[in-house]
């Protein structure tokens, strides 16, 4: 502001100049009035200027001001915001360290609880194992004996006990077939089902399958019809195979009072497509969504005792189908009849030469049935701890000189009472539960090293276990032949005879 006065001050000398030179003049007025209207307008200017420049100043200092005060505010949000931004981290971590230990006691927990399931599924799979060993060993005592007496009403022409009777062995085989359904339900939902995949011929497990089931359908006066078509032997597992159209059959002929029941098979799309038709009591609409649930029955216009079953059969054909890479389809209308078709996915077979050589290796489990003991007059050595077993395996074996153990305490004592026997061995059936869960084996291994004329004769393996790998870790082990309980008279007898003639 200083340097704008003294600026103006000099153009005023300057302005101001011929003024004072000329104030002697008498015309001053008229010659320099130019002169003084410029010096005029020149100050309104420099004035105009001033003033300008001044508020422009101030309003510079003023904007300054507010900058300096918006400067401070932003400086104190910022400084806000940096406490509230180490509290909210501090806060986060500390809400993340806590959450974490959360997590780990979560964790903790849920190891602890599926270590705990483990241990609980461990337990069941091996309460399951124990409960279907003495359920088929006892069903093995009640289809044996009921055999053995059916035989002897026979024989005496009694009508009556030999009624009873059937109605004995048909309890006992239902029981056995429920046991089968429900172990292997549990082993799928466990997931420890497993595939054993060899050669699987359709038609020679149907043949075989409705020579089990033709007695069953002329009991009820049901026309039991094969229409066999000729159809590639494919890689399946022959027991999973076996049982699915095992309870198809079942089922066609348990819900079937009269009529016929069709089975057929055939290839096409790649597929082995195997279909059971009847004339039963058929499945109403309303309940077809749900017959692929467990323990569901149709009970619609029936007696809950009219058909009995625990309705296990289709939820396991569903699931076993599943597994394999096959579907089912039902078509039914009740009281006219039920179609059921099972697609089997089509893999060709190659045998390996490790199969091969184990099939000669390996005997026949299903040998051609008989019912008598051809070899006359052999020592047969039985050593179980079951009495009833035993006297069941003595009983069907009465035509030969059978020695009996049983009811020892130690395997010393068996060793003992072999050592005692005179007449030389020609066969041994063993228990596979000898002395202990699975303990045969390594008996056997003892006796053998002990006595080693035993390790020249045939041995037979019994043994309630359902693991399918348990016929072949018993030819492994040295046996020379496996039966799995419950055994049929015939299926004893047939394996004795080919034991001894081999």
């Amino acid at each position: 502001m200083k340097k704008i006065l003294t600026l103006f001050f000099v153009l005023f000398l300057l302005t101001g100049f011929p003024v004072f030179a000329a104030e002697n003049t008498e015309n001053f007025v008229r010659s320099n009035r130019f002169w003084i209207l410029f010096s005029l307008v020149l100050v309104i200017i420099l004035l105009f200027v001033t003033y300008y420049l001044h508020q422009k100043q101030k309003k510079a200092e003023n904007e300054k001001r507010k900058y300096q005060n918006d400067y401070t505010v932003l400086k104190q949000k910022l400084t806000l915001l940096t406490q509230n931004r180490d509290d909210t981290i501090r806060r986060r971590i500390t809400e993340m360290e806590n959450e974490r230990n959360q997590l780990i006691e979560n964790l903790k927990s849920m190891e602890k609880t599926l270590e705990t399931g483990k241990l609980s599924g461990q337990r069941n799979a091996l309460l399951m194992t124990r409960i279907s060993n003495t359920l088929r060993t006892n069903l093995n005592d009640i289809l044996g004996f009921s055999t053995l007496m059916g035989n002897e009403f026979a024989l005496s022409e009694d009508t009556e006990l030999f009624e009873y009777n059937e109605n004995i062995k048909k309890s006992g085989e239902a029981l056995l077939h429920l046991l089968n359904n429900i172990i292997d339900i549990s082993k799928i939902e466990s997931n420890s089902f497993q595939l054993n995949e060899s050669a699987c011929d359709i038609g020679e497990i149907t043949r075989k399958l409705i020579d089990k089931f033709t007695p069953m359908a002329e009991i009820k006066g049901l026309q039991l019809v094969y229409q066999e078509a000729k159809t590639p032997v494919f890689s399946a597992d022959n027991q999973a195979v076996q049982h699915i159209l095992t309870n198809l059959i079942d089922n066609a002929i348990r819900y079937t009072e009269k009529g016929f029941i069709k089975i057929s098979h055939t290839f096409q799309n790649n597929e082995i497509v195997w279909r059971v038709k009847d004339t039963g009591i058929g499945i109403d609409k309303a309940f077809l969504p749900d017959i692929f649930e467990p323990f569901r029955q149709q009970t619609l216009g029936y007696s809950k005792n009219t058909f009995q079953g625990a309705g296990l059969g289709l939820p396991l054909v569903k699931n076993m189908l599943r597994i394999m890479g096959g579907r089912i389809e039902i078509e039914s209308e009740k009281a006219v009849g039920t179609t059921v078709t099972v697609y089997f996915p089509f893999k060709k077979f190659t045998p390996q030469k490790a199969e091969s050589e184990k099939k000669k290796r390996i005997r026949p489990n299903s040998p051609a049935p008989s019912s008598s003991l051809s070899p006359k007059g052999k020592h047969i050595l039985i050593m179980d701890e079951d009495k009833l077993e035993s006297m069941l395996i003595k009983k069907i074996l009465s035509e030969t000189n059978v020695t009996l153990y049983d009811n020892m305490y130690s395997p010393q004592e068996w060793i003992a009472q072999i050592i005692k026997q005179e007449e030389p061995i020609d066969l041994l059936i063993l228990d596979m539960d000898f002395s202990g869960k699975n303990q045969g084996p390594a008996f056997w291994q003892e006796l053998k090293k002990q006595f080693a004329v035993l390790g020249k004769i045939p041995v037979l393996a019994l043994s309630a276990d359902t693991d399918k790998q348990s016929r072949e870790k018993a030819l492994q082990a040295g046996f020379s032949e496996y039966l799995q309980k419950p055994f049929r008279k015939n299926d004893l007898i047939s394996v004795i005879n080919s034991l001894l003639s081999a």
